[in-house]
């Protein structure tokens, strides 16, 4: 919410920034986020009492693939926004590391519960609660991640306020923010394709966010040379990325009956077992037929 303070220019010179998003990307932006709380909360409770087909427990207890872990992030994070929101008139170079700190704790949570699903998406597969994966991955982590964009987002231009009021121009400061973020962009869309496409490969949210970021802020500014240059520059960027995302999402779905991100909830051994016979009949195989539940 910070970006609103500094285009509407409400706060003095501090948070008077001249290259900023419109207040409509900040309030479409934030509408969102809300919105995933409510829908996280809401799913998060409906745990408490659902179970999953082939199971009599529930499914906040088993299969455990939303962990306590969560909660102490998000409880830290929240903290964080009050902390944030109290110093907010009045704010110093505090500011930005209380954003910092809600920053790390909501890619923590989403960090956790990624790892999560990866662990126990095979159980809930055997289970029968498939569209509990699903539910996670569409509703959850694209939340998670759309917060956590958007965070780091408004993070760079907090820091290019503090910039401004150093001394440096509004032009110098916002084009070097726009280069950190880039410096983020680029390694994330890499690691995103190749590493961790295990954790993140239904995670979308990120690629549109920041495209939505960098239209509004190459259409507000057309002629703020540098600005718009780099704005356009990482926009490109950010399209080549999702449109690489999606066609290796089509080429691995098409190639797998299951989702292979799931395959590390296997045993070892087995898991190795499919592998191997995906790649020696390349047809694809359903590697959880012969999966039997332990004994608890």
């Amino acid at each position: 919410m910070i970006s609103e303070w500094y285009t509407a220019n409400k706060s003095g010179s501090y948070f008077h920034i001249q290259y900023g998003p419109p207040k409509w990307l900040v309030v479409l932006i934030w509408a969102l986020i809300y919105m995933h709380q409510i829908i996280w909360t809401i799913y998060t409770l409906s745990t408490l009492w659902r179970k999953a087909p082939l199971s009599d427990k529930r499914l906040y207890y088993e299969p455990y693939f939303m962990p306590v872990q969560i909660y102490g992030a998000l409880l830290l994070n929240l903290i964080f926004q009050l902390a944030w929101a109290a110093k907010l008139s009045t704010c110093t170079g505090v500011c930005p590391v209380l954003q910092l700190g809600s920053t790390l704790t909501i890619m923590a949570a989403f960090a956790i519960s990624a790892r999560a699903l990866v662990g126990e998406g095979g159980s809930l597969y055997r289970l029968g609660a498939s569209n509990e994966v699903w539910l996670v991955r569409l509703l959850v982590h694209n939340g998670f991640a759309c917060y956590a964009t958007w965070e780091l987002i408004d993070l760079t231009i907090s820091l290019s306020g503090i910039m401004v009021r150093g001394g440096y121009g509004q032009k110098e400061a916002y084009v070097t923010m726009l280069g950190i973020l880039g410096l983020f962009l680029i390694p994330y869309v890499l690691l995103d394709l190749t590493l961790l496409d295990i954790y993140l490969r239904y995670t979308i949210a990120p690629y549109v966010t920041v495209f939505l970021y960098f239209v509004a802020i190459v259409a507000k500014h057309p002629d703020s040379g540098m600005v718009y240059i780099m704005a356009a520059l990482l926009l490109a960027i950010s399209l080549l990325g999702v449109c690489f995302k999606v066609l290796v999402l089509i080429a691995r779905k098409r190639n797998s009956s299951e989702p292979i991100p799931l395959l590390e909830s296997l045993p070892r051994q087995e898991r190795k077992s499919s592998i191997a016979t995906r790649l020696s009949t390349r047809m694809p195989v359903n590697v959880f037929d012969n999966l039997t539940i332990p004994n608890m």
